[in-house]
């Protein structure tokens, strides 16, 4: 069966009658017809700047472009472009800007260039040997801007800047831990962020951050020397300001010293019995040791010439039990009464107080 041609809506529409009814415009027909299939190219290509213009049969088959699927984004945008058919179609044959795509068949994939592109179409019926075509403009968008650069700021040091570090403690000591802050004063200037540095000889750092240190003196020894340094830092190279602290950990206190109180002297020769004379200077003895519960005292017995070592150790002794035992004032605690192997000398007992701490 031949095709009727539709070419536009808006030109005179060409009929070719069959054969049967007009048998003497048989090579007439024949004629027109084939110059029409030779002219459709040449028809289309005319055509190709207009939206949805078709050219087809009427009765067996028609194609319409869709409108296109767009992926990606700006310069990366791709189209995919397919067409909707009416009858029987087959052999698809794609052009983008009159230039035919090899190997697109139901759709065609293609990247375009920001402006107005000409995409067309045509399918063949196999049966009538109708030709269906569309032709549509189709305008791609313009790739994304340039992203907006803000160019960084220009960097400026401080006109002025001083820094202060302090610590909690006045006077710091092995075993203590001692806090540093340091007190920034900066001012002027476009510097950016800053960042505070330390860096510490003697102790050790327990915590720091850009304005606190804490540094533990436990390891540290009594006359050591400590010294903290201290550098605040900006964004821009160069521009710091430093500060430094060093102490020096006390010494202990020296050790008490032990010192002589009054002995007993009236020991008559080989005697070991504590008189009241020896008891009257033990009384004070005793208060003194009351006064301070961490004092000792030292006691060292002496023989005379023709005495034996025994009769001066027994005299320091009984002195000892009349302190803690048998006397008075007997409340002290026997640990606190040391007594001494016995010296050669004038027969008295010797004294020594021993305040807390002495040797």
């Amino acid at each position: 069966m031949p095709c009727g041609i539709k070419i536009a809506p808006n030109l005179n529409p060409l009929t070719f009658f069959p054969r049967k009814a007009f048998p003497q415009m048989k090579r007439i027909f024949l004629f027109t017809l084939l110059t029409l299939i030779a002219l459709v190219p040449a028809m289309a290509d005319r055509r190709s700047k207009l939206r949805h213009v078709s050219m087809g049969t009427s009765a067996s088959v028609s194609i319409k472009i869709n409108t296109p699927e767009i992926t990606g984004n700006c310069e990366h945008q791709q189209f995919t472009f397919s067409a909707s058919i009416t009858g029987n179609g087959e052999n698809h044959h794609w052009k983008v800007d009159g230039q035919p795509v090899a190997g697109a068949i139901d759709a065609v994939l293609t990247k375009l260039s920001p402006g107005t592109h000409t995409i067309s179409v045509e399918v063949h019926d196999p049966v009538t040997k109708c030709v269906a075509y569309d032709s549509a403009n189709f305008e791609a968008a313009a790739p994304c801007p340039d992203p907006i650069v803000i160019p960084p700021p220009t960097r400026t040091c401080f006109t002025s800047g001083s820094v202060m570090l302090e610590k909690n403690l006045e006077t710091p000591s092995q075993g203590d831990v001692v806090t540093i802050r340091a007190n920034n004063t900066l001012s002027g200037g476009d510097y950016g962020h800053t960042e505070g540095a330390w860096l510490v000889n003697g102790g050790e750092v327990v915590s720091s951050n850009s304005s606190e240190l804490k540094l533990d003196l436990t390891k540290a020894s009594p006359g050591q020397s400590v010294s903290i340094s201290y550098s605040l830092k900006t964004e821009l190279a160069g521009c710091e300001t430093k500060s430094e602290l060093s102490f020096t950990l006390p010494l202990p206190p020296p050790s008490p010293t032990p010192r002589d109180l009054t002995p007993c002297t009236s020991f008559k020769l080989n005697q070991t019995r504590v008189d009241n004379a020896c008891k009257a200077i033990l009384e004070g003895v005793t208060r003194q040791l009351q006064e301070d519960v961490a004092s000792r005292i030292i006691l060292t017995g002496t023989f005379r010439k023709g005495e034996k070592a025994s009769v001066g150790l027994e005299r320091a002794n009984n002195i000892k039990s009349v302190l803690t035992v048998t006397g008075i004032f007997a409340t002290l605690d026997g640990n606190r009464v040391q007594v001494q192997p016995a010296q050669s000398g004038d027969g008295a007992v010797k004294i020594t107080y021993l305040p807390p701490g002495a040797k």
